[in-house]
C-alpha cells in the first residue's frame, strides 16, 4: 500500500504476524491503525510519513525495525510493550513533531539510538528497567525540558541530548559508566 495518499482507513486481519518494509509508507491520509494482538514484527519505514495519531503496539510485538514510524507528522502518543526484543538502531519514532506522550511497559532495558530524535517531546520518564540510552536518542528534541533517568542506567550514548536547548538540570545515576 506504499504511496496510497488517499488510504484513510485499514483493518488488519486478526491473525497477521508481520507488517513488511514500507507497507503503508506515504499513506498520508492514514490516521488510525489498530494492530492485531498476533503481530510480532513491524518492518523498516512501515508507517513512515503517515498521519497516525496514536500507536499502541501489541503485547506480542518482538521486532520494530528502523524508521518504522518516522515522519509521522500527527503522532501524539506511543505505547511500547515490554516484549520488544529487537528495536531498530535508527529513528523508529524520529521526526514526529507532535509526539508528547510515551508510555513504556516495565521490562524495556534499552532506548536505542535516534529513537526519538527530532520529536516534540517536552517531558519523558524512563522506566526503572532501562540500563542504556543509545547515541542521539533524543537529539534535536527542541521542546524537551525534563527527562527522568532511572538509577539503573549505566550507559548514555554520544550526543544523546544534542540540540535540546530547553533541557534543564538532570540527575545522572551513580552507576553511570559511560
Amino acid at each position: 500500500f506504499e504511496n496510497c495518499p488517499l488510504l484513510g482507513e485499514m483493518e488488519l486481519p486478526e491473525q497477521l504476524v508481520s507488517i513488511g518494509n514500507h507497507a503503508f509508507a506515504y499513506c498520508t491520509s492514514l490516521e488510525e491503525m489498530k494492530f492485531p494482538g498476533t503481530l510480532t514484527s513491524i518492518g523498516v519505514y512501515a508507517f513512515g510519513n503517515t498521519s497516525i495519531k496514536e500507536v499502541v503496539l501489541p503485547k506480542k510485538l518482538a521486532t520494530l525495525k528502523n524508521n518504522a514510524f518516522e515522519n509521522c507528522s500527527e503522532l501524539e502518543s506511543v505505547h511500547i510493550p515490554s516484549t520488544l526484543k529487537e528495536v531498530g538502531y535508527y529513528g523508529v519514532f524520529a521526526s514526529c513533531p507532535k509526539l508528547q506522550t510515551v508510555t513504556f511497559e516495565e521490562g524495556i532495558t534499552e532506548i536505542p539510538s535516534n529513537l526519538f530524535a527530532e520529536s516534540g517531546l517536552k517531558e519523558i520518564a524512563l522506566p526503572e528497567t532501562i540500563t542504556s540510552i543509545g547515541d542521539y536518542a533524543f537529539r534535536d528534541c527542541a521542546q524537551l525540558e525534563k527527562i527522568t533517568i532511572p538509577n539503573g542506567v549505566t550507559s548514555i550514548g554520544n550526543y544523546t541530548f544534542e540540540n535540546c536547548p530547553l533541557l534543564g538540570e538532570m540527575e545522572l545515576p551513580e552507576q553511570l559508566v559511560s
